[in-house]
């Protein structure tokens, strides 16, 4: 089955948000017409998506480099999990 990535980053709820809507009026009335396909939705307001920061990358781009991310300190480990996630 293929997928529609639906994507949003507003902090208002979708009943007084145009954008938020309008974008629920066009997958609404995709589905409609391609039925094969499922929705997955995205709220960037609400996912806690970390920043990539300069340390990720100096520490040898622990981000993919497990061992380099076990030397991190916990917090920055929990980040670079997050961000990996």
């Amino acid at each position: 089955m293929r997928k529609l990535l639906y994507i949003t980053v507003n902090s208002k709820p979708e009943n007084l948000s145009a954008c938020k809507t309008v974008g629920r009026a066009f997958v609404n009335n995709f589905i409609k017409k391609h039925p094969d396909f499922t929705i997955e939705e995205l709220d960037l307001y609400k996912a806690h998506i970390p920043r990539l920061e300069y340390q990720y990358f100096q520490r040898r781009n622990c981000i993919i480099d497990e061992e380099a991310r076990k030397k991190l300190p916990e917090k920055e480990q929990k980040e670079v999990q997050r961000i990996v996630k």
